[in-house]
């Protein structure tokens, strides 16, 4: 290693520093919602500023562990863009760009600033420098491509699932009330349902986003299937 190439605790340092400042990040946006009334449920802060604390003070155990689910994230946000059009309508995603450009923008920029970030945590950790420090602790190698496969395989899971609900019966019926609210003109698209069994039957309620070429609307839909 030339006398130039950063040190593994410089290495360690920086990678977490950049984990609090994003942790720290994510707690002030926590706040501002729970002040402003925004919806925000990340959670990650609190996990990443402890994370960058220890990997800041060298600890190559938590710099392994940051690596790996860094590299199981991206793995994941990838694979989510891959199969975004089928979870939801490409014209209801071009349409909510089309009616709210900033909105979509900014969660782009942040998604891919976020994206960039896991992909420079996972460089650094994989320096030369880093690698020998865990070689001479005889700490085992990680093969990343365990989570490689986990976050992209969930990914397409879950997709799978949402993709099999749409054509569901439960996924048409809500369809067909909010249909029944609207009325004609609009395309939908079932986007969240909850169903509860109950000794009675089953309660099944749920939000439907509407769409034409002027608006976007989410329309709340519940009924009882009696046993």
């Amino acid at each position: 290693m030339s006398s130039s190439a950063p040190s593994s605790l410089a290495v360690l340092r920086r990678v977490g520093q950049v984990l609090m400042a994003l942790g720290l990040a994510d707690v002030a946006v926590l706040l501002y919602g729970a002040v402003t009334g925004v919806s925000w449920s990340s959670g990650l802060g609190f996990l990443a500023i402890a994370a960058g604390f220890f990997v800041m003070r060298g600890s190559l155990r938590v710099a392994s562990v940051v690596r790996w689910a860094a590299v199981f994230v991206a793995s994941a946000s990838v694979a989510l863009v891959v199969v975004w059009p089928w979870v939801q309508p490409l014209d209801l995603t071009l349409t909510l760009a089309r009616l709210n450009p900033g909105t979509v923008a900014l969660a782009a920029a942040v998604s891919g600033a976020l994206l960039a970030a896991l992909v420079w945590m996972v460089v650094q950790l994989g320096r030369p420098a880093v690698q020998q420090a865990r070689a001479a602790a005889g700490r085992p190698v990680r093969r990343l491509y365990i989570p490689v496969v986990l976050g992209a395989g969930l990914t397409a899971g879950l997709a799978a699932i949402a993709i099999t609900f749409a054509a569901s019966p439960t996924a048409a019926r809500a369809r067909e009330l909010a249909a029944a609210q609207l009325g004609s003109g609009w395309r939908y698209h079932v986007t969240a349902m909850n169903i509860q069994s109950t000794p009675q039957g089953t309660s099944v309620r749920g939000i439907v986003t509407a769409w034409n070429a002027t608006a976007v609307r989410n329309v709340a839909v519940r009924w009882e299937e009696r046993r």
